[in-house]
């Protein structure tokens, strides 16, 4: 691997663990949040295309959720590209196909 590599992995695993710490001052002790109101109170009264697809909207902890698993799902893709040769764009495919995949499964176990 290149540095270039080595840095590109480095600010997503950096960012993961941003995001994902973030999440638990969200749920556990909100006062230490980066924000107030509409980022740590949860707003689902949101029509149903914003509540399933665009759910990332409806507080701060769903965005940092997207943001974490995009980070988290990125490395793994540009790791894929980086195992096999492939062009770099091949990570962004392969990451949006693992956050769709993510999401479904989401869905499915949620209704269990």
């Amino acid at each position: 691997m290149k540095l270039k590599d080595h840095i590109i992995l480095s600010i997503l695993f950096i960012s993961a663990a941003l995001f994902n710490s973030q999440m638990d001052i969200i749920q556990f002790n909100p006062s230490r949040a980066w924000y107030g109101g509409w980022w740590i109170a949860s707003n689902w009264q949101q029509s149903w295309i914003q509540k399933y697809l665009l759910g990332w909207t409806v507080d701060g902890w769903h965005l940092c959720k997207i943001l974490y698993l995009t980070s988290l799902l990125g490395m793994i893709g540009y790791m894929i590209t980086l195992t096999k040769k492939q062009k770099w764009y091949l990570a962004f495919i392969y990451t949006i196909a693992l956050l769709i995949a993510w999401g479904l499964l989401f869905e499915v176990f949620y209704i269990l």
